[in-house]
This record gives structure tokens, sequence and C-alpha cells, in this order.
């Protein structure tokens, strides 16, 4: 027998971190893109433009988008995982996304030079040309501005195409025709794009620069992302779509199990766009649709399409949440559509169906859901103080009330803001009183645009309760910015007034009501 200092407990495994550490240096948002050759014409991503451009699937198979502050030389993100590798979408030239891997405990550090994020792993070593693959696939391998598939499927690019030729040759081009032969084109480009990626991803493999699980990854997004397409255009295109399903049927036969549907692809964004796709093409969502003289909308039904998907046999218990949830978020997202009674309808009824209070509870807050109905239009000063709606406009009688409703987040709204001032300015020896209702759910983001843009002048509120107010229902505040006039009395005389930069429209309607005992 021989004898040893070493320990002979069985070694345990290291404990994961459970996070991966983004450090970012000069960030860009990515949200705002000038298209070379077209003269200015910008192309934009909302959610980018709201510093969050990634996009990534959290522990609970959920879409979830994370930030940065871009105003910062450096900052940096903690997103928590329990997956072995993490896929991040990062917005790209605002309508394109680069794809990275990183492994769960990674620290990377990211740094922008212009719009392009090049990212270094700190703790293991990756190649460079592996880690940011989607980056130097355009600029280097395929030498492009935006891959063939996104040209194929994104309509803006064929309509830019199609102005800068029209431009170009002076002639009348036929859109249709323009279209169908553009289209072919980056169907070819999309064959020859894959050759020179699959040749690429094998050298990679065989020179050990690229584990198996990395570039499985990187077939599996494109794939899925191929077939949502193919999904979308085999009706309307089909001696397009013919190639592309080739294609697929190559990957599938190079790949034995990539077409195999599995819980575990729900970690893959594209996967889950797949699984909406079915949903949307087997039960067929009617739309739903409001107007008013100066805007309209319309969405998906997304009572029917939750019930749908309840009563289907379609799907996993998992797929059918992330599709449930979804559907209940954009019910609880959008009150001009939906009702206060269906909302809570449907959000308890989600709750039931599921059993998970973690998501519930998630919903509840981020809507600031109370399960009771308010008569009252519930507000909150910049100093937190609370007054009903009813109030506030009582307070101003014997003035005629010019009530702002906007947000934050709304462009318009803010477009409008130095005409509502300057306005203020003309009209400061005319007994009118300015109230602005911002429909912001947090105070934060409300009292940051206060101060950006010098909101210095009228009565600033939030409302806190327009999701379960009565009174908000009634006044059918389905666009903003929306405005409204109330007359010396506290009556309302117009639920849909002209804007401030209507100024002559405006002042006429404001002078009708000013001369009112």
């Amino acid at each position: 027998m021989s004898c040893s200092k070493e320990s002979t407990k069985e070694k345990l495994p290291e404990e994961k971190p459970n996070q991966i550490v983004l450090i970012f240096k000069n960030p860009n948002n990515n949200g705002v893109y000038e298209i070379p050759g077209t003269d200015g014409q910008t192309v934009r991503n909302l959610y980018a433009m709201r510093g969050l451009p990634i996009e990534a699937i959290d522990e609970q198979n959920l879409v979830k988008y994370y930030g940065f502050n871009e105003t910062k030389e450096y900052d940096t993100l903690i997103i928590p995982t329990k997956r072995d590798m993490l896929e991040l979408k990062f917005a790209y030239k605002a309508i394109d996304r680069l794809t990275y891997y990183f492994q769960n405990g990674d620290t990377v550090f990211i740094e922008y030079k212009d719009i392009k994020p090049y990212a270094t792993i700190l703790n293991r070593n990756e190649a460079f040309e592996v880690t940011n693959y989607q980056l130097l696939r355009r600029d280097s391998l395929l030498k492009v501005d935006f891959p063939a598939l996104d040209k194929y499927a994104k309509y803006s690019f064929t309509l830019n195409e199609w102005s800068r030729e029209t431009k170009r040759t002076g002639d009348r081009i036929d859109l249709k025709e323009f279209q169908k032969k553009f289209k072919a084109q980056q169907v070819e480009k999309i064959l020859t794009e894959y050759t020179k990626d699959k040749l690429h991803l094998d050298s990679l493999e065989g020179q050990g620069l690229i584990s198996v699980p990395h570039k499985t990854a990187i077939f599996n997004d494109f794939y899925w992302l191929l077939k949502n397409e193919i999904q979308l255009e085999v009706s309307k295109t089909p001696e397009n779509s013919q190639k592309l399903i080739q294609l697929l049927k190559k990957l599938e036969e190079e790949h034995p199990n990539i077409n195999i549907r599995s819980d575990s692809l729900l970690a893959s964004i594209n996967y889950q766009k797949h699984i909406r796709g079915i949903a949307s093409k087997e039960f067929k969502p009617e739309w739903m649709e409001i107007k008013s003289d100066q805007a309209g909308s319309r969405i998906t039904n997304y009572i029917s399409m939750y019930d749908s998907v309840r009563n289907s046999n379609l799907f996993s218990a998992s797929e059918k949440l992330i599709l449930q949830y979804a559907y209940v978020d954009q019910i609880l997202q959008n009150p001009s559509f939906f009702n206060i009674e269906e909302r809570l309808i449907y959000l308890t009824r989600f709750k039931n169906d599921f059993n998970d209070t973690t998501l519930f509870n998630t919903l509840v807050k981020k809507y600031n859901v109370k399960f009771e109905i308010d008569d009252e239009v519930l507000l909150t000063d910049k100093m937190g103080v609370e007054k009903a709606l009813r109030t506030v406009i009582s307070e101003s009688q014997g003035k005629v009330v010019y009530v702002d409703f906007w947000a934050s987040w709304c462009a318009p709204c803010i477009k409008e803001m130095p005409s509502s001032q300057s306005l203020q300015k003309t009209l400061a020896d005319q007994n009118i009183e300015f109230i602005y209702l911002s429909t912001d759910r947090k105070e934060k983001p409300w009292s940051e645009a206060i101060a950006k843009h010098q909101l210095n002048t009228g009565l600033h509120y939030r409302i806190t309760n327009a999701d379960n107010s009565k009174t908000m229902e009634e006044l059918a505040v389905q666009f903003i910015p929306r405005y409204m006039i109330f007359d010396k009395n506290g009556k309302l005389v117009n639920n849909d007034a002209p804007r401030p930069s209507e100024q002559e429209k405006l002042i006429q309607e404001f002078n009708r009501y000013l001369g009112q005992q």
C-alpha cells in the first residue's frame, strides 16, 4: 500500500454562477439606422429606441428584453440564467439582429466601434471569429450590409431597392414585378450564403475552434428563421418557396434532428416565432379595429387566440404556457380593445390554467392590476400627492381646461410639446389651464421625460388606475396624443380637441368657451 497527501474525497461539481456578465464600452442601442443611398431615409427599432436592444429567452421560456445606458462610456449588465448556453440577439442597424451565444458564467467585454459590437469572452478562450460569428459573417465572409434572408423577408428592403432603381433609371417600374424579381435574386443569394456558412463552420469545427453545441445552435437558428419565412411565403411565391424548401430538406438531411419539435428548443427565439406562426396559421385570427378622425389601429383578437390555443391539442403544455402568456400580455396591454371585465377574466383564467403564481404576479406588477373597478380616474402629481381627475378639474372651475393625454414613450406626444409650451405663452393672459395626464405605468420614465423635455409649464399628473377605471374607459382614450376641453363649469365639451400644433383651429375652439359665464 502507498500513502498520498491528496484527499480521497470525491470532488463535487463546481456550482454554476447562473449568470452572464456583459461589460459594455461606448454602447450603441442601434435604434435608428440611415439606409445608404436613400437621401436620409431611416429605419427604426422601437425596443432599441426605448433602451432595450437585447433580446433573450428567460428561465420560464418567455421573451425578455435587456438594455444598457448608452450615455455612459462603460456600463454593465448582468443576465441571470441557469442554461448552459444562452442565445442573445442584439439590435443592429435597427432592423437587423446579431446573434451571440454565451455560456453560463461568462464575463464578456463588448466594445462598440461606431455601431458594431465586438465581443471578447474574458473568462475562457474562445476564438474572436466564433464569438462574433454573425457580425464577421456580414463584414468578412459574405461582405454584405444585410444577409439575403433578411432582404427576402422584410418588405422594406424591396421598397428601398425599388425606389433606388426608379430614381436611377427615371423609369416607372411596376412594384409587383420588381418585388418578384428582387425576391428571386435573394433566393439565389440565400443558397450561396448557406454554402459559404457551412464551409466556414465546418472549417472552424475542424480546427477545434467552435464547439458542437455552438455550431448546432447557429444552424438551428438559421433553420427555424428560414422555416418561418417559408411558412409566410409559400402561398405567395411558390416558385421561390420550392427552392427554399429544398434547402430546408438539405438541412434536415445534414442535421437529422433539426426539425423535431421539443420543449428544449423553446430557448430559441426563432423557434418560438415558429410556434406562434403555427397558432396564427391554424386559427386564422380575426382583426379588431378602431378608428378616429386622426388615427386608426388594429390588432389580433387575442381573446379568440387564447381560447383557441387553450382548447387545442397541437401544442405541448410548455408551448401553451408561452402562447397564452403572450396573449394575456397583449390583452392587458390594449385596454382600448379589451374592456376591464375581459382583462380581469383572462388574467384570472391564465392563473387557473397554469397555477403559475410567478407569471401571474409578473403580469399584475407589470400592468398595476387591481382586482376592483374604480369609478374615478386617479392621478398622482410630481410630489406623489394623489387626486381624482374630477377634483383636478373642479379646482380649475372658472377656467377653460385643456387636457393633454400623453406618455414618455410616445414620439408624436413629445413632438407636440414645444407647440403646447409656445401656446401657453401666447395665451398666458387668457383664463386657460393646461393639464398634462401621462399614461406611463411607472413613475421613473414619466419624471425623466418631464426633466428631459423641460416640461415646466402647466399641471402634470400621472394616471395610476388607467386599466381599471370606468371613467377612463368611458373617455375612450384609444390613441395618444389625445386632447380634451372642459368648459368653465367643469363640463367635458370636446373629447377630441385639436392638437397644440393646430394653433389657429385650437384657439378658435378655446374662444367658444372663454366668453362663457
